[in-house]
């Protein structure tokens, strides 16, 4: 498996984007697979730098429905005019955040899509004999980001991140966990699809944690948590922390910066 970081926070290239969001390219089993799409802008600019060609993409996958992740969706199926679309049921939930003390839209519109490019899921699909996607995890309050909502008829409701789906790639000796921002919380995840039995007991981990907001007690206990679960080594970024508070106390972390590229196991 190869995996090159194409959107995230942060890059070490200063020809390339900075930008709130995330997106990887992947390419496995000769499968090439657009994991997010970030905001709109930096995708299309450092994708052209990396020389990455995007109309070559067979899938794009949508972590979840906020637009740090699927803001670039409608572009890129402009043009890509093969691409499907793999994402869960409940994709364009209408979400919003009150972050900024006023309620706003965060969320995916259907306005503009051709729907019948979108392969939409529940429980478990799986793309090839290595390449699998899962959903409807549990509900996880501890881990509820408290300013996101999902309106409904008449009021906010809020957002359990119902609509997250988690990427695992099977390799010979270990598996590759890829998450877009984790909102039911990362240990909860690990645990959830090892109960599964849908991850070996050995991993790497690639995405985003949503752990801004932690204490350096917290990312120390998280940390100690990950090597317990038999992580190899957490490839992070986004909305993990920024990159400056990794160290040598956070062993199992290593930051995964814009423009960087990955290679895991046996890649076709």
């Amino acid at each position: 498996m190869k995996i090159t970081c194409l959107v995230n926070n942060f890059s070490k290239k200063e020809n390339l984007i900075d930008e709130h969001g995330l997106s990887f390219y992947i390419e496995k089993d000769n499968i090439k697979i657009l994991f997010d799409t970030g905001m709109g802008k930096a995708l299309f600019h450092n994708a052209k730098i990396l020389d990455i060609d995007l109309k070559d993409i067979n899938y794009v996958v949508l972590s979840h429905g906020h637009n740090d992740h699927t803001g670039g969706l409608n572009e890129f199926l402009k043009i890509n005019t093969k691409a499907k679309v793999i994402a869960h049921k409940e994709i364009f939930a209408e979400k919003c955040s009150k972050r900024t003390g006023e309620m706003r839209f965060i969320g995916l519109s259907k306005e503009g899509l051709d729907l019948e490019r979108f392969i939409f899921m529940e429980d478990i699909y799986k793309l090839s004999e290595n390449i699998s996607f899962y959903g409807n995890l549990g509900d996880y309050e501890d881990a509820r980001e408290k300013n996101h909502f999902v309106k409904s008829e008449k009021d906010y409701l809020p957002d359990m991140s119902k609509d997250e789906i988690y990427l695992v790639i099977t390799e010979k000796d270990y598996d590759i966990l890829v998450s877009g921002c984790s909102h039911r919380g990362i240990i909860n995840i690990i645990k959830e699809l090892k109960n599964r039995e849908s991850l070996w007991e050995s991993f790497f981990l690639f995405g985003g944690l949503h752990f801004r907001s932690k204490t350096c007690e917290e990312l120390i206990k998280l940390n100690k948590e990950l090597n317990n679960l038999g992580i190899r080594r957490a490839f992070v970024n986004h909305c993990t922390f920024d990159y400056s508070d990794i160290s040598k106390e956070l062993y199992t972390m290593e930051y995964f910066f814009a423009g960087e590229k990955i290679e895991l196991g046996e890649s076709k």
